[in-house]
């Protein structure tokens, strides 16, 4: 936590942005421990919390946007043809297709599914009409309920932790 703090308070709100944005693509940076870092930042008066919200939320839905659009293109060009003999991947499809718009809400809360919940849609052939109305909510959901408790008991989370 202090390490992204630091990078935060020297880059600024870009870092947040990339944090959230890059993370599904290799970048390890622990989503949760983003966002609980950035209302301790907020509650000490080192982040505006609007500037903030915004970068992270425009951060993770561009992540998800460009996970659903590689989706859309794997399965236009087949990628994913021969994941599908193995089990998992095919149970993590079989219940999408039962679930979609609960497995795209609650997606959000499971660290690692979020990210590739929104590809399942675009291979799934969802609508992007349906990930804006579905993704796109539940990411403000998300992000407010993990940053607010950052920023309203940020201290004492920091205290569990020492």
């Amino acid at each position: 936590m202090d390490q992204m703090m630091s990078l935060v308070s020297q880059y600024g709100y870009i870092v947040l942005f990339l944090a959230f944005c890059l993370g599904p693509f290799g970048i390890p940076v622990p989503s949760e421990v983003t966002l609980i870092a950035a209302g301790l930042m907020t509650a000490h008066g080192l982040l505006h919390p609007i500037y903030t919200f915004v970068s992270m939320l425009l951060g993770i839905t561009s992540a998800v946007t460009i996970g659903y659009w590689a989706g859309r293109l794997a399965r236009k060009y087949g990628i994913l043809n021969k994941w599908s003999r193995y089990k998992g991947y095919r149970k993590a499809e079989q219940f999408y297709v039962r679930h979609n718009g609960t497995a795209l809400a609650v997606g959000y809360c499971i660290p690692i599914v979020r990210y590739f919940v929104t590809v399942l849609a675009g291979v799934n052939g969802v609508s992007f009409k349906r990930i804006v109305f579905v993704s796109y909510p539940s990411a403000i959901v998300w992000i407010g309920t993990i940053y607010g408790i950052g920023c309203i008991c940020g201290n004492q989370i920091i205290r569990i932790f020492q």
